[in-house]
């Protein structure tokens, strides 16, 4: 896929298109229900724990690599405790997502329960 320097992120080298193929390709698993699911792919296994749960929605959020880019362990450390405090008040489990390539490490994040799109989406804003 072709890369366009106007639709470039500073600093990474993917564009926005390409970015979205990749996160459609990744792998995310909870590590408390021990699942794997995939954005856009049904899961019933994920439908009934959340049914056993009591919940109905759920968002994942890393703030490990914006963006794609790999930082120092310790730096994406830093940004998983800063959401971890964020994230304080709603009902998480630890998670990670990785892509099929393998020289991409995996991230880690957070499952998180009944949070909603508009918070979701500030939080994802915030960390990238």
């Amino acid at each position: 896929m072709e890369t366009k320097k106007s639709d470039s992120l500073p600093g990474q080298g993917y564009n926005l298109e390409t970015l979205m193929e990749f996160y459609l390709l990744d792998k995310y698993h909870d590590f408390n229900m021990k699942l794997d699911i995939r954005i856009n792919a049904m899961s019933d296994q994920m439908d009934q724990r959340l049914e056993l749960l009591g919940k109905n929605s759920f968002a994942f959020l890393t703030a490990s690599n914006p963006i794609g880019q790999i930082l120092f362990p310790e730096e994406n450390l830093k940004r998983y405790r800063e959401l971890e405090h964020d994230l304080s008040g709603y009902e998480t489990h630890h998670g990670e997502v990785k892509g099929d390539d393998d020289n991409c490490p995996a991230s880690a994040g957070f499952f998180i329960f009944q949070i909603t799109q508009e918070r979701a989406i500030q939080l994802a804003i915030k960390y990238g």
